[in-house]
């Protein structure tokens, strides 16, 4: 016999969020390498002790972990991630009937409170640190080594150094960000006394002309 359907929604239903994520869904297995108590502990001294309840903060951090492993390109697309997905949601701590929040809560959050706290890197580099000890990375670097041809100039070569600790690379980074955020005098102009593209000629007697490098083939 030919089933219907019944879009009548029923008025109580009896349902688990847990019973709607998959048994092999990859966030199920990430869930419980997390600590949510260290998270409320770690974050606790950027709220007030007065006021409206904000959003518990290991939620906000959930959410980002979930748009990570599952390639969510942007917050708002996160936000409607956790409309939809109930495994995004279940993740996360939510309840199937609770109302999630505006895209701006992770940049207001982001901006507010947890810049320059250090906090995120905290999270990070105590995530790098349990990685290396369940031997899921190493220090072994690969790189590709195919040759292609790049649109830059030559005198735009710097050497990177990689070969370094994570804290000093972080020393680095700053002092990098502390000399972005200084004014800059003259612009550097590289190696004013080397020219790629040109060569000057002076004929016999006359002003020195300028012949391009197409002209010259």
């Amino acid at each position: 016999m030919m089933g219907a359907s019944h879009p009548q929604p029923e008025m109580f239903s009896n349902i688990s969020l847990e019973g709607f994520v998959p048994h092999d869904h990859p966030l199920r297995c990430i869930r419980p390498l997390i600590d949510v108590k260290k998270l409320r502990a770690t974050c606790a001294p950027r709220y007030s002790l007065i006021g409206r309840p904000s959003i518990p903060p290991e939620q906000l951090f959930l959410a980002l972990v979930a748009g990570y492993v599952l390639g969510i390109p942007s917050e708002r697309k996160l936000v409607m991630e956790l409309q939809c997905d109930m495994a995004v949601r279940w993740f996360v701590g939510l309840g199937i009937d609770e109302e999630v929040w505006d895209a701006s809560t992770f940049s207001q959050n982001r901006r507010r409170r947890f810049d320059g706290s250090g906090v995120l890197e905290k999270l990070f580099d105590e995530t790098v640190h349990r990685a290396f000890a369940e031997k899921l990375i190493s220090l072994h670097v690969s790189a590709d080594g195919t040759l292609v041809r790049a649109n830059a100039s030559s005198k735009s070569f710097v050497p990177r150094e990689v070969a370094m600790g994570g804290e000093e690379y972080k020393k680095k980074l700053r002092e990098e960000d502390r000399e972005d955020e200084r004014p800059k005098g003259d612009l550097d102009r590289g190696n004013p006394t080397a020219s790629f593209r040109c060569f000057q000629q002076k004929p016999e007697g006359g002003l020195p002309f300028t012949l391009s490098a197409s002209a010259a083939r």
